[in-house]
């Protein structure tokens, strides 16, 4: 498909932006070979039937199948897209599963309706003139790349090298910024989204009747230095977006007006003039003059840094000469000098990084160097909640802890009875809790919701709100890209029904999401269940892999100690711990019968370390009754040293030697609160056991020797 687009006069008078380009050649290849430049990384196209409303998204293996896909698609009555940046893996088009950028873009809608509600352009020719007034007062390089997408224009400023994600979204976030600054219609959902998709030059835009051309307006060979697109955006930012208040949003399209933060510029400015020489020719004079004029806004501190440089040249005349060339500046429409150039003149100059100033190793960048968290202590500690213990004493706020426990055994009853005392006692906002319930019946649910009704947190339920369980995941991802995550606290009941426990990779891929929501300074509580077959030690096992154990920060075991009178005590074991958690908690609520969940939750009560020691001995013994009888009656008979009373017990209890030994090392003592019987060594090292209320006989026992 070969599509060609009259230009209008308008247009054609704004050689700045479009440049010598050709622009008949509508092929697609030019944009995608700039931003696909990763051949291990994944690129998707998508596709959107404008009679279902169904968009499609379509990994490709490179640009040649991206070309010959869009073209028969769109020629098939499909609106046709590229998805911008490069992604991990071609399992789906959210952020994060993107890798990063090979550019930044922005979306600008014309037609007379966006005109009217300041939402874009009334014509591309509006959105040209205003794209070059955004970049000069931005002191912003011209785009690469220029698309009329047929109801608008899509833009790209193409960089020399590949931006992680994280580099990609804090710049573009920037640059989002300074589009409100200087009132730029750009469309915001696309300017600072890194998962968006625009559409292809050399198809067709379905959206209108009949459909539209979409072409390739400027392409450019010639892509932008990384550092200096920085360099350029951090400073415009200074300048541009740390002015405006709720009561003046004017100040911000003021670039001239001096701010706070320009002393930063100033100081760096000062340290590149010191290695351009003043009396320089007068085309890099000039050029010094206006990189220092566009970076500091024109401001008076920029204009006594040029005045103050220039006076150390030959043919410096006097300030006025200095004034009248810094207020031609104001009418420049040419493409805007930055401080990009103060640095290349520096460096060309012999300007010296403070490594080679002191004589070390000048290191060399490196691809990791665009990961280096270096200089970022202050932003990360920004990120990072107090340790606050916030379910009782077992949770702690920012940390990712797990509850694992058998069915019917009290985790969720117990996890929203410690999340309202944590209400009650002001220790979280309840408007930041979310509780995930995926694992209740209508009735279960409705209980519940009255509790987050009533005490202010939210609730979230499959069918409900048109919310599902597989969505998790990307809700979670997009509260981290929007840097929402802070302080939000994420109930999931169950865990199981969010990830595939039993599947390493998708449980390893749960947890590195989570992980990534807890940097950034939320909260995750998720209750999972425990095997059915107790470990080796009698101890119940948490279900599925070890990855939820291994990568959450804490996790705990609640087993039943004791179910008596109508009352059932639970206790927390730790098995991970970070942070000052305690090893141990216990708890007791009511198992009545027809008794309402409210009633029930009102009957819980912590117990404490000195109580648990009794009852969980008396359980102990209620359920060891039995074996306890049968080494009773084999004392009682006569059957009195270790081994023949083990073999003795087994044979009488039904149970293996092991576990009789077990019962008879138990209960071995002189304590009559915890122990049953005790016993003395004689000859040849031979144990007599006897019942605690008979005492030992001194003579010697008859029966042969059974040590161990």
């Amino acid at each position: 498909m070969n599509i060609k687009k009259n230009i209008t006069p308008a247009v054609q008078a704004s050689p700045e932006i479009l440049g010598d380009y050709p622009r008949a050649n509508q092929s697609i290849s030019p944009l995608l070979e700039a931003l696909w430049r990763s051949p291990h990384r994944t690129h998707q196209i998508g596709t959107l039937d404008r009679q279902s409303k169904k968009f499609k998204n379509i990994p490709v293996n490179g640009v040649t199948e991206a070309v010959t896909k869009t073209l028969s698609f769109s020629s098939s009555g499909l609106d046709t897209y590229i998805a911008l940046a490069e992604y991990k893996t071609p399992d789906n088009r959210t952020a994060a599963n993107a890798s990063g950028a090979c550019a930044f873009w922005a979306d600008i809608d014309c037609s007379d309706e966006k005109a009217t509600a300041g939402k874009g352009y009334k014509t591309e020719d509006d959105a040209l003139t205003a794209l070059q007034e955004f970049c000069k007062r931005a002191c912003l390089p011209l785009p690469a790349f220029i698309v009329s997408s047929g109801g608008g224009l899509h833009i790209y400023w193409v960089l020399d090298t590949f931006i992680s994600r994280e580099s990609w979204q804090a710049y573009a976030t920037k640059l989002k910024d300074l589009t409100h600054a200087l009132d730029f219609l750009a469309d915001d959902t696309r300017t600072a989204d890194i998962a968006s998709v625009l559409r292809m030059p050399g198809t067709l835009n379905h959206k209108y009747e009949p459909p539209r051309p979409v072409t390739l307006e400027r392409a450019s060979s010639e892509f932008i230095e990384q550092s200096a697109f920085f360099d350029a955006i951090d400073s415009a930012h200074l300048r541009l977006c740390n002015v405006a208040t709720p009561k003046q949003p004017e100040i911000a399209a003021l670039p001239h007006l001096p701010l706070e933060p320009q002393s930063e510029i100033v100081v760096k400015l000062k340290k590149l003039l010191n290695h351009i020489d003043p009396n320089c020719g007068y085309e890099d004079w000039l050029h010094v003059l206006m990189a220092i004029y566009h970076t500091t806004g024109g401001g008076d501190d920029g204009f006594e840094l040029a005045d103050a440089w220039s006076s150390k040249g030959k043919t410096y005349k006097d300030i006025k000469e200095i004034r009248t060339k810094w207020n031609s500046f104001q009418s420049y429409k040419g493409t805007p000098i930055t401080i990009a150039t103060l640095i290349k003149m520096a460096k060309e100059n012999g300007m010296k990084s403070a490594a080679e100033q002191n004589n070390l190793p000048v290191k060399k960048a490196n691809s990791l160097d665009q990961y280096s968290l270096k200089g970022k202590s202050e932003e990360i500690a920004k990120q990072t909640l107090a340790e606050v213990l916030f379910l009782g004493s077992i949770a702690i706020l920012g940390q990712l802890t797990a509850f694992f426990a058998a069915p019917n055994t009290g985790k969720t009853l117990i996890t929203i009875w410690l999340i309202i005392e944590a209400i009650k006692k002001g220790l979280i906002n309840p408007l930041h809790i979310y509780y995930v319930n995926v694992d209740d019946a209508a009735k279960g649910l409705s209980e519940k919701l009255q509790l987050a009704d009533e005490y202010g947190f939210n609730m979230l339920a499959e069918g409900y709100a048109k919310f599902d369980a597989s969505m998790l995941l990307d809700l979670i991802n997009d509260l981290i890209e929007k840097d929402q995550a802070r302080g939000v606290v994420i109930i999931l009941d169950t865990l199981k029904k969010f990830t595939n426990l039993m599947d390493k990779t998708s449980a390893s891929g749960f947890t590195k999401v989570a992980r990534r929501f807890s940097t950034k300074g939320g909260t995750i509580i998720a209750l999972a269940h425990t095997n059915k077959n107790l470990g080796k030690d009698g101890k119940a096992v948490p279900t599925g892999t070890s990855d939820i154990r291994d990568d959450f920060d804490c996790a705990y075991i609640l087993s039943q100690i004791s179910s008596e009178d109508g009352c059932r005590v639970v206790q927390f074991e730790n098995i991970k711990r970070r942070g000052n958690v305690a090893l141990t908690a216990a708890y007791s609520y009511t198992i009545e019968q027809d008794v309402s969940y409210n009633e029930i939750l009102l009957t819980v009560q912590p117990i404490s370390d000195a109580e648990v020691a009794p009852i969980k001995q008396a359980a102990a013994f209620k359920s060891d009754g039995e074996v306890i009888a049968a080494v009773t009656s084999c004392l009682n008979d006569g059957i009195n040293t270790k081994m023949k009373l083990a073999d003795a017990v087994s044979e009488r209890a039904g149970i293996s030697k092991r576990s009789a030994l077990n019962v008879i090392e138990k209960y071995t003592g002189n304590d009559p609160v915890l122990h049953r019987w005790e016993f003395a060594v004689r000859e040849r090292g031979a144990k007599v056991f006897v019942l605690l209320d008979q005492p030992i006989s001194e003579q010697p026992s008859d029966l042969p020797d059974t040590r161990i």
